[in-house]
């Protein structure tokens, strides 16, 4: 468990030791190392976490008395972590987007890129200054999805879902060490959320909406892993 280049590093082996009688009695001991990781039992109902974030794009809309006229289309989007800061080894990350149209506007919004990047730190405490290291773990990353979403002739409020359908399943690999915390060594995670749009005149625009959120990654009994 742990990083082989980092300064503290935790392992774990299986020590067997057979005694041989005989003339020569003797012992014959081998050592295996193995992969740890312990199982939790998943809490029901988590409370989700979201981030939002405006996207704008210059736009032109039909006026009567001025004809066309320049202005600005506005979208909200929404990321949200459907079971909270906790992301189960061997599954699906449990990501959904939401876009709300908050602007009048006859033009639509593109989901064109998405990545998904996991982000881990180990702090060990040894010593008089505590060390950090951090690994930048890139889960699933997609582009020229060309993703419509149909808001263009949506009346102003309406909200679109995307799921993880638009940009593909990715599971998070069992080989990634789950969240701990010890006397000297913490091991922590984020997941970084990136996604790029496309809009205005000719889809030509591009907007990067960014989010974090802080996460425990955990292993389950029931887990595919």
């Amino acid at each position: 468990m742990g990083n082989y280049a980092s300064n503290v590093e935790i392992t774990y082996s299986i020590e067997a030791s057979v005694t041989v009688d005989g003339i020569f009695k003797h012992v014959i001991r081998k050592s295996q190392q193995i992969k740890f990781c312990p199982v939790v039992n998943l809490q029901p109902h988590l409370k989700p976490l979201m981030r939002r974030q405006e996207v704008t794009f210059p736009s032109r809309c039909k006026d009567e008395g001025m004809g066309s006229v320049s202005t600005t289309a506005a979208y909200q989007v929404s990321v949200e972590l459907s079971r909270g800061e906790e992301i189960v080894l061997g599954r699906s990350l449990p990501v959904t987007v939401d876009i709300t149209k908050v602007d009048p506007t006859s033009e639509d919004i593109v989901l064109n890129d998405y990545q998904a990047m996991l982000i881990e730190e180990t702090v060990s405490r040894v010593g008089v200054k505590p060390q950090a290291q951090r690994v930048f773990r890139i889960l699933r990353t997609v582009s020229n999805l060309n993703t419509a979403t149909g808001l263009a002739d949506k009346p102003l409020g309406t909200t679109i879902n995307l799921s993880s359908n638009s940009w593909g399943e990715h599971a998070l690999p069992g080989t990634i060490t789950p969240t701990f915390e010890m006397r000297n060594i913490a091991h922590s995670h984020r997941l970084e959320v990136r996604l790029g749009f496309k809009g205005g005149s000719k889809k030509a625009q591009t907007r990067i909406v960014e989010v974090q959120f802080p996460v425990k990654v955990v292993a389950s009994a029931s887990s595919d892993s």
